[in-house]
């Protein structure tokens, strides 16, 4: 067992070294061996219809996936001060976690739904940030920035904390990518990158 630990020590720190554009192509190359991409009808969050389906959550029970995503963030704000990822879903508490270890800053976990059960009620778990801390907001897929709009809403009314920046893994050829609260979304890859 220690030498697994250490065999995949070692190969998170000879990752480091690609630079980002080999991690863009690794990345894009371990979505297309999941097999994220389902070719069948789906309705959208817009209410589009769409020929295809990203199974982006399912990449996140895959550590190779998480480590190789991880490091490519990690890398994206080398030397900006967040001091929390905010994530949300359940598809998002793995990239937490180990964003939060890279990085070495806290993780918030934003609910969809209000929190109404323990002793406060909250759309957020984890680590709950305060109006001091400058926010890295992560989402899968964008398509409408409806989940990402909720998220910003719900950290401005319940934390009053900076989004320092937000980015997502995936944006969908039909979606513009807006801004929030005046700052540019960014993205690693696009669903023709993968479809």
């Amino acid at each position: 067992m220690i030498l697994k630990i250490l065999k995949l020590l070692f190969g998170i720190e000879y990752l480091f070294l690609f630079s980002q554009k080999k991690l863009k192509e690794k990345i894009k190359a371990e979505l297309r061996n999941l097999d994220i991409v389902i070719n069948e009808d789906h309705t959208l969050a817009s209410r589009d219809i769409s020929p295809y389906y990203l199974d982006i959550k399912k990449s996140f029970g895959y550590p190779k996936f998480l480590i190789l995503y991880s490091i490519y963030i990690a890398k994206y704000v080398y030397k900006k001060e967040y001091t929390c990822v905010a994530v949300s879903g359940y598809g998002g508490i793995p990239l937490g976690v180990i964003l939060s270890v890279f990085l070495g800053i806290n993780v918030s976990y934003i609910r969809n739904s209000l929190k109404n059960h323990g002793k406060i009620e909250t759309h957020m778990d984890g680590y709950v940030p305060d109006i001091l801390d400058n926010i890295l907001l992560l989402d899968d897929v964008f398509t409408t920035g409806g989940s990402l709009k909720i998220m910003v809403d719900i950290i401005k009314k319940e934390s009053k904390s900076k989004i320092g920046a937000v980015f997502v893994l995936v944006k969908r050829d039909e979606g513009i990518l807006p801004k929030v609260y005046g700052m540019e979304v960014k993205h690693l890859l696009t669903s023709g990158d993968l479809v």
